[in-house]
């Protein structure tokens, strides 16, 4: 196991935290947080950054980044996509929403409203492109949780990128977790 994270368990309690509270900073299961400071198991690389970033940011006193955050499994629909098989995608899912690629490239995002809205023109042809909204806001993995709670007061959702790359989600019961 990596030394760095074997030092995992004083530091948290050396901040005060719970397992459950660095498992929702960091965005990874509290049993995940257990196994590893117990020495059972070595965590993904990017589980372990992960961890490490939520402890740093506490440690220096800051709000946990939207890497921290973020949901790293991110369902998407592509704008050429069918409507009707993008909806089945997002019943399969349970979401209510789901961003819209073109290409690597965020397009917008397809909603439940945005369908109900255009009911009356949905047909075995339409096309995803053809009823989806305005792209939602994209943010680093760097961006604190005040700018991302700041965003989602005006927008469903918010990406993140990484090298120009979708990375993650955050909605707002992710930022809810972390309080």
């Amino acid at each position: 196991m990596d030394p760095e994270l074997t030092g995992i368990k004083p530091l948290r309690k050396r901040l005060g935290l719970t397992q459950h509270q660095l498992a929702a900073a960091a965005g990874v299961s509290q049993s995940l947080i257990a196994k590893v400071e117990a020495g059972l198991v070595d965590p993904s690389f990017s589980a372990g950054k992960q961890m490490l970033a939520a402890l740093r940011s506490f440690e220096r006193g800051q709000d946990p980044d939207a890497g921290a955050l973020m949901e790293r499994h991110v369902v998407v629909v592509k704008a050429e996509d069918k409507l009707k098989a993008a909806i089945r995608k997002m019943q399969a899912h349970g979401y209510s929403q789901l961003p819209v690629l073109d290409e690597m490239n965020v397009a917008g995002l397809l909603t439940e409203k945005s369908i109900v809205q255009n009911m009356d023109r949905i047909n075995s042809k339409t096309l995803v492109a053809e009823i989806m909204e305005e792209a939602p806001p994209i943010v680093p993995m760097e961006a604190p949780r005040r700018v991302l709670a700041e965003l989602l007061s005006h927008y469903n959702l918010i990406l993140v990128k990484e090298k120009g790359r979708v990375k993650g989600i955050i909605t707002k019961s992710d930022l809810l977790k972390s309080v």
